[in-house]
């Protein structure tokens, strides 16, 4: 074999598409078992970014590469999953997403946060600088302090009066 075809062979080696079988994201590096023909499959690193981190289902896809082009030493760069991906982002839009519809979309207007089921926050304090609405039933554990007028149905908490109120040790009526 010459010179020109050996280098071609490792240069188409460089890189590869392939499909995830199973991971292992036990260790400081994930490790995902890749098939990258219909014979070959490694067990390779999967080298993620700082701060982000992912756990790809079977079936997913994977670009690895191979350190001058020999088989021994193979890394997966990035492991996509077109079954969820979200779709129809907006120029400049950034999202994370998993496969049950979970969602935080940066828009271009304002972030989206879509849970299927619950949000958990846990904080010794959190701080919201903003006008809020809440649609559904709020529970509070615990005290709640209001430097602002506090409103219940259209009645104000510090201005509002009791009638029908009698002088003793009877109980107020409800609010006039």
């Amino acid at each position: 074999m010459d010179v020109i075809t050996i280098i071609k062979r490792r240069l188409n080696g460089l890189w590869k598409r392939g499909v995830v079988l199973k991971v292992n994201s036990a260790d400081m590096l994930q490790r995902v078992q890749i098939q990258h023909s219909k014979t070959e499959i490694n067990d390779v690193e999967h080298f993620e970014p700082y701060g982000l981190t992912s756990n790809p289902h079977p079936g997913a896809e994977a670009i690895i590469v191979s350190r001058g082009g020999w088989l021994n030493h193979i890394i997966a760069l990035v492991t996509p999953d077109r079954r969820y991906r979200l779709k129809d982002l907006a120029p400049g839009e950034v999202a994370m997403y998993d496969d049950l519809g979970n969602k935080v979309v940066f828009k271009r207007d304002k972030i989206e946060v879509v849970a299927v089921s619950h949000i958990d926050i846990t904080a010794p304090t959190c701080t919201i600088n903003a006008t809020t609405t809440i649609n559904g039933d709020v529970t509070v554990n615990g005290n709640v302090t209001a430097t602002g007028e506090v409103q219940g149905n259209g009645i104000d908490l510090s201005t509002h009066v009791h009638g029908g109120v009698s002088s003793g040790g009877s109980n107020t009526g409800v609010p006039a």
